[in-house]
């Protein structure tokens, strides 16, 4: 089951731009300068278009940082799904059930664990319950073993394809050769 919860939340706007800058800009593995890509609902920002969406949240706004985190032994086993989809599928989740849109900033961390995930930072203007993380968790879930099903079927079907390629290729061979020892 992948992993959605907030890791915590305050009001105080200079906090929320302060951990976008931090979720674009943690160290890589050993500590290695790295700048990662920040995206949105409406796809990838600069840290100015992240600052400046903060910025424009609603007065009362709470500003959460969340992480959502695929299981690593069932979903995201090759380190191949497509995160962004999770992230907003589980964010559209979370609007949907306070009834208010939520603005988010993200990156995917890849490169300093073994597990994938990725940091969150969202404005919120209502109030979110448990029942409401847990919807979220559930749809990221969702998404992500939705995710590695295709990607494992996929796989499979070219796996298959390929002995048969090589067989098709070895009958026009053989009919090659057929041929010239006709001539």
């Amino acid at each position: 089951m992948a992993i959605f919860r907030a890791t915590s939340y305050t009001r105080k706007q200079a906090a929320a731009l302060a951990s976008i800058k931090y979720i674009e800009n943690r160290p890589g593995k050993d500590n290695a300068k790295t700048r990662r890509t920040l995206f949105s609902a409406e796809g990838q920002l600069t840290r100015l278009d992240a600052y400046s969406m903060m910025e424009k949240s609603a007065k009362g706004s709470v500003f959460f940082r969340f992480v959502l985190s695929p299981d690593s032994q069932k979903e995201d086993t090759n380190r191949d799904l497509y995160l962004r989809e999770a992230t907003d599928s589980a964010i559209q989740t979370l609007s949907m059930r306070i009834n208010t849109p939520i603005s988010y900033v993200a990156a995917i961390h890849d490169d300093h664990t073994d597990k994938r995930h990725v940091h969150i930072i969202a404005s919120v203007k209502g109030r979110l319950s448990i029942p409401d993380f847990q919807a979220a968790q559930e749809t990221a879930t969702r998404i992500c073993l939705e995710q590695r099903t295709e990607r494992d079927r996929v796989a499979e079907q070219q796996k298959n394809k390929e002995p048969r390629q090589t067989r098709q290729e070895q009958g026009k061979e053989e009919a090659w050769e057929r041929e010239l020892e006709r001539d």
